[in-house]
């Protein structure tokens, strides 16, 4: 239960602050970099993915009807047989 309306801050959320930020700031620079740059790092990585992904799906859709062509194409001739 809530005492004192909401505002209030408790003394549990200061300390649950503190010990956030207490936790960057053990953090040296080097290591703040490398987290920086992990992040686009890691967006680029995966929009690479999604886009190689993409381009392979569009390749094995262009060789199936390429093949589908080339079968009719070769069954072409066996139309004035069948008629």
């Amino acid at each position: 239960m809530l005492y004192g309306g909401p505002g209030v801050q408790h003394s549990d959320d200061r300390v649950r602050s503190d010990e956030r930020n207490d936790m960057l700031r053990r953090l040296n620079v080097s290591t703040k970099v490398r987290a920086v740059l992990a992040v686009p790092m890691v967006v680029l990585l995966v929009a690479g993915v999604l886009v190689t992904w993409t381009a392979y799906q569009n390749l094995r859709y262009a060789r199936t009807n390429s093949a589908v062509v080339t079968t009719l194409q070769a069954a072409e001739g066996l139309s004035p047989v069948l008629r």
